[in-house]
């Protein structure tokens, strides 16, 4: 009887490996993706075997310099866009607005992938009640904790679920007359002022498309400032703000440490001097290489005991243009799926990631030996799990972007450029480095931001409406 039962399954297997193959098969059609130049390297042999595994798809791969809105309205001009761009981290905005981008609802509505994408992921790119991308790699920023550092100041390693007064309690205990409590605590403000729901940083409720710097980011501002004030605690305010020095100037660093790492921002991190360092994924690379003690990624902490884990995230992102000819819409989904959410694509690339040798992404020609994805497929979330170069760390931390929040709205909200320029850096820089009071600075974005925020959204939404 076991026998029997074995065999009917290995039957029913067989059955769902050809029917998974045979509509592989069926998909035919011609695709012009379109890829960042620098990342060719990177995504080629995922699309080599997307290629086995659509032998009826014919996939021209075409690389691109520079951001995506020269390139996009280059090939308008010509009547040469390309079908799929897959990678994209510049202005989104400005291809929708320009009617290059295909809303992709009908294809994603009966997905059994697009399922398992968290929503946080996919409302940025929502417009106008539509879908115009679908993210494909994600980055999220973390802290770096020296973990050799913990067991030599006999300190307690903290909760991967730590909390905010945890988190300061470490930095102050780790600030000895030998060390740090941080090399840097960049963007500890912009991460507090988004921890409440439906908020992206910094302090930006995007279904009001409204900031809220006086009741949001003021009390991450305040905090930051406080910590800077303690003596020794953090290198960079130590360095006044990272000013560089010359041989024989000094400063608070130097009088202390000597002037060897004097204008290196984590060089007290990588000789292992500082507890942490508030970082992101897109530096793990180097890290890996400089940084000379053991040490972890851990999330940012919670606000309270009561509070999720929360992940600032940049996501790149994939779409399809509305150039694409109908003949050949279905092999153009597949590409873009396979290169972003779709589980296959992602098992793929996952593979291919965890077999390159540490020293392959040194150079610049590869970048990631693993990355976070943009599914939480249970086969996609067991695959990253056995990745070598993924740790406990970055497990927790990719477990927990269902709670994510963006952390890039230049990619996401129409005309940011034009809204944070340079004066409103000021504010926000004066803050941080104590040159102006925090309480001004929030009340003068306040009333600066969300005037312009508010003219662009209706710019854009006019030119939408314009399109449809």
């Amino acid at each position: 009887m076991k026998r029997k039962v074995l065999l009917c399954l290995l039957v029913a297997v067989m059955l769902l490996s050809v029917g998974t193959y045979a509509t592989a098969n069926e998909v035919k059609g011609r695709v012009k993706l379109a890829v960042p130049s620098g990342e060719l390297a990177e995504i080629r042999p995922v699309l080599d075997e997307f290629e086995k595994a659509y032998p009826n798809v014919e996939l021209e791969v075409i690389p691109f310099d520079g951001e995506s809105g020269p390139y996009l309205t280059a090939m308008a001009t010509a009547g040469t866009l390309p079908d799929v761009l897959w990678g994209d981290w510049t202005d989104f905005t400005y291809a929708v607005s320009n009617g290059y981008v295909r809303p992709l609802d009908d294809l994603l509505a009966d997905d059994p992938d697009f399922k398992h994408v968290p929503s946080s992921l996919v409302e940025p790119y929502t417009y106008g009640g539509k879908i115009y991308a679908v993210p494909d790699q994600i980055h999220a920023r973390m802290i770096a904790v020296n973990t050799d550092l913990i067991d030599e100041l006999n300190l307690d390693p903290p909760r991967w679920d730590w909390t905010m007064d945890e988190f300061v309690d470490l930095l102050m205990s780790a600030t000895t007359d030998r060390t740090a409590g941080a090399a840097v605590l960049w963007d500890l403000d912009s991460v507090i002022s988004a921890q409440a729901e439906g908020f992206w940083s910094p302090a930006y409720s995007f279904a009001e498309r409204r900031f809220y710097f006086t009741e949001k980011w003021l009390p991450g501002i305040n905090l930051l400032m406080e910590l800077r004030a303690v003596p020794g605690l953090e290198i960079w305010k130590m360095r006044d703000n990272g000013r560089y020095i010359e041989e024989g100037e000094s400063n608070d660093y130097t009088l202390k440490f000597g002037f060897a790492g004097a204008n290196d921002n984590h060089y007290s991190f990588k000789e292992g001097f500082a507890l942490m360092a508030t970082g992101a994924s897109w530096e793990s690379n180097w890290m890996r290489a400089q940084v000379k003690p053991n040490w972890e990624y851990w999330p940012y902490p919670r606000m309270d005991e009561d509070s999720p884990i929360k992940v600032p995230v940049h996501v790149n992102h994939t779409y399809m243009m509305s150039t694409v000819a109908p003949e050949n819409v279905d092999a153009a989904f597949e590409v873009l799926k396979w290169v972003s959410f779709g589980t296959q694509g992602n098992l793929a690339k996952m593979d291919i990631f965890a077999a390159r040798p540490a020293d392959e992404t040194v150079d610049g020609k590869l970048y990631f030996l693993w990355y976070f994805p943009s599914t939480q497929h249970p086969e996609v979330v067991a695959k990253f799990g056995e990745n070598p170069y993924v740790t406990e760390g970055l497990q927790v931390v990719y477990a927990n972007i269902t709670n994510s929040f963006r952390d890039d709205l230049n990619k996401i909200i129409p005309g940011y450029n034009l809204i944070f320029d340079d004066d409103v850096w000021s504010l926000l820089n004066g803050a941080r480095e104590g040159t102006m009071d925090p309480s001004t600075a929030a009340a003068q974005l306040d009333e600066i931001v969300n005037k312009r925020v508010k003219e662009q959204w209706e710019a854009f939404e006019a030119q939408l409406e314009k399109l449809n």
